[in-house]
């Protein structure tokens, strides 16, 4: 769900497994908090959790801002092809960029 009045110019997807720790860190520089010259409304962030045994909490997620979304993406496959799939399909920026966390 989006909670852009526009458009945003980029949309950066997420993907993460078994990381709660390291992903928290990885999502704080992307937060607004962390980026310079920069609004929550200008860029979009992706969270796909690729079946985590120990998945991460929606509301730690959306807690870094309006533009962090999060979504669990069932799946035994180790490959992260998939997930990243799925979060570009779920992408609304003009230009998209992954990381693989």
């Amino acid at each position: 769900m989006s909670h852009f009045a526009t458009k945003p110019i980029l949309s950066i997807v997420v993907i993460c497994f078994n990381m709660q720790r390291e992903a928290q860190r990885t999502l704080y520089t992307l937060s607004s908090k962390f980026q310079q010259n920069v609004s929550e409304s200008d860029y979009q962030i992706i969270v796909i959790d690729n079946g985590s045994s120990e998945p991460l909490e929606s509301k730690m997620v959306e807690a870094f801002g309006y533009n962090f979304e999060y979504h669990y993406f069932d799946t035994d496959s180790p490959s992260p092809t998939q997930a990243i799939n799925h979060g570009v399909g779920l992408a609304t920026g003009r230009y998209v960029g992954c990381i693989v966390d």
